[in-house]
């Protein structure tokens, strides 16, 4: 990593890592910042609860689970699950045959549906609960209220900067709720662009002043 033109990071975590192994960087937005489109529009008479379950060590998974299906239920939503991974979808089926909740369908987002799908589960939805980063960033760019359970302490402070409730998987999981920081979700897809944007010409110019080609 020492040898590269630019180095850029999406959290301050990353970049004190690289600060202590003596290595510069830049914080930029997450590339997923780019793929925000029309925000949802949710309200407290939302259909459905969406829940992503990855596994993770111990039971928490598990008990994530459990503590969606429990928020469902008292709130009387049915739930959608939805898998980003095979690995997501696998573990998501295997809890509902064990009886841990019980979705209403599964939903894997693939590359080449994710967005229709997307589209699809996240209209009329109440809320989301994620334990994925990125899961929870989708939501988060399409005005989807969030509960986070952080299996990682990028997901807690994910959390954290964008002021939506994370459990760490003791007591009561707090049902989703909309982040306040609106107009600072959509600065950031341009900020991503314009940091790309930087970091490009960064290395152009360093690949040009060595005479070599990006072709």
């Amino acid at each position: 990593m020492g040898q590269c033109v630019s180095r850029t990071v999406r959290d301050e975590r990353s970049r004190d890592l690289l600060a202590s192994w003596g290595l510069e960087s830049e914080v930029v937005p997450d590339p997923v910042f780019a793929l925000q489109g029309e925000e949802t529009k949710t309200t407290s008479q939302g259909k459905r609860l969406l829940v992503n379950v990855r596994p993770w060590k111990d039971d928490l998974s598990d008990r994530t689970a459990a503590a969606a299906s429990r928020l469902a239920a008292a709130a009387g939503l049915p739930l959608t699950a939805v898998a980003l991974a095979r690995e997501d979808l696998g573990l998501m089926e295997d809890q509902a045959a064990r009886g841990i909740f019980a979705p209403e369908e599964i939903v894997f987002l693939e590359p080449e549906n994710w967005r229709e799908r997307t589209a699809g589960i996240f209209e009329n939805s109440a809320g989301a609960i994620s334990m994925r980063y990125h899961f929870a960033l989708l939501c988060l760019i399409s005005g989807i209220p969030l509960s986070l359970s952080a299996y990682d302490p990028k997901v807690e402070a994910f959390g954290e900067e964008w002021g939506v409730p994370c459990w760490n998987g003791e007591g009561d999981m707090a049902f989703p709720a909309a982040s306040a920081e609106e107009d600072r979700v959509r600065l950031r897809s341009a900020r991503f662009l314009e940091e790309f944007r930087r970091t490009w010409n960064e290395v152009r110019s360093f690949v040009h002043r060595k005479g070599r080609s990006l072709s």
